[in-house]
């Protein structure tokens, strides 16, 4: 993925004179109309810069976290990988892992978990669900084509052993005629699937016409165990798919209980740092600083070919069918929700800008 700062600039907003040449100066303090967050779920939708806030909540401590930099960034016990190596195929979700998670890490301090399958959480006596803690979960979506063509091009550059690639499903990516359309059916609707792990939207799915809890094996990813076990569920042209979309959506436009305290936009970078600012502070550095590393995947190798095929894939019927779900709730749903926002939080965020160029004058005298 190209840098998110060549693509988008700085965020500005209206009468910030100075804060784009400012805002990775350090140091870097902001303050917080929210109670400082004890603990924090990430959910890490594939292919959507989530390996970079990963890398941020792992290396740097949360704000009045109890940890040091380098004790946190050491630290193990108190952070929960929620993939496929924690995933326990009877329960259908990410479990506490086997490095003695819940027993050795303090609830003094601060804890974390992320990746694919936190949604799987919820409810857990220790993190939580959006809005009543401990936890603040939190997420961020990818514009869906340009996702489904950045995972393509990382399945064929030697990664389909990845989970995310699918390979149970007998997608074959060594084959030279493979095509973007195939994976594309493959995928389909990854992003509401991903939601739909939520238990407030589980259940709910698993009440729909053609759900058969009973198919899946073992030995699939675990992505695909539910796809199978959805049997069109997260297919939007049948009719349980179109209910799951719907209900999905309700939820996310805040219409059922909240899925995410704070849900952040890949194409909307700056501003999804400044809101990750607000709900989960870092101690001593904003999150524009610490994300500032990109995991590109060694995407530079295929760049070119990689958006060649985007233009192609945006103005192709057949592959934008696929993910009409994603599409939706991307582009009617997350989008203008974020928007709104960040409209309803810019000022505060103005006068956090403030704030820190106010301190970084004073220590510099």
């Amino acid at each position: 993925m190209p840098s998110r700062f060549a693509i988008l600039g700085l965020f500005t907003l209206p009468g910030a004179t100075g804060i784009q040449s400012r805002a990775l100066e350090e140091p870097q303090h902001v303050e917080s109309k929210y109670p400082d967050p004890k603990c924090v779920v990430f959910h890490s939708q594939h292919k959507s810069a989530g390996r970079t806030v990963e890398r941020a909540l792992s290396w740097y401590p949360l704000q009045g976290g109890g940890f040091e930099q380098l004790a946190w960034k050491q630290e193990q016990t108190c952070k929960l990988v929620c993939d496929q190596p924690s995933w326990d195929f009877e329960q259908q979700k990410c479990l506490e892992s086997e490095r003695g998670y819940v027993q050795e890490c303090s609830r003094n301090h601060q804890y974390l978990a992320y990746r694919g399958y936190t949604p799987t959480l919820s409810g857990h006596p220790k993190f939580g669900h959006a809005g009543a803690g401990p936890c603040v979960w939190a997420t961020m979506s990818r514009e869906p084509v340009s996702r489904l063509v950045s995972a393509f091009y990382y399945c064929k550059d030697g990664n389909e052993g990845d989970p995310l690639c699918g390979r149970s499903s007998g997608f074959d990516w060594k084959a030279k005629d493979i095509k973007l359309i195939d994976f594309a059916k493959l995928w389909g609707n990854f992003l509401l699937r991903e939601i739909m792990f939520h238990p407030e939207v589980k259940e709910f799915a698993a009440k729909q016409e053609g759900y058969n809890g009973t198919l899946g094996t073992i030995f699939q990813e675990p992505w695909f165990q539910y796809k199978t076990k959805l049997n069109g569920g997260d297919d939007t042209r049948t009719k349980s798919g179109a209910l799951n979309l719907a209900r999905v959506a309700e939820h996310l436009d805040g219409k059922r209980g909240a899925l995410y305290d704070v849900f952040g936009v890949v194409e909307m970078w700056n501003e999804t740092m400044l809101a990750f600012d607000e709900r989960m502070p870092l101690e001593h550095k904003s999150w524009l600083t610490a994300s500032a590393l990109d995991d590109t995947h060694g995407s530079e190798k295929y760049k070119d070919e990689e958006k060649a095929e985007l233009r192609r894939a945006l103005n192709n019927d057949k592959i934008k069918a696929e993910l009409n779900g994603d599409l939706f709730l991307y582009w009617k749903v997350i989008v203008p929700r974020f928007k709104a926002y960040v409209e309803d939080h810019q000022n505060r965020w103005l006068l956090m800008q403030r704030e820190r160029e106010e301190i970084a004058a004073a220590l510099s005298r």
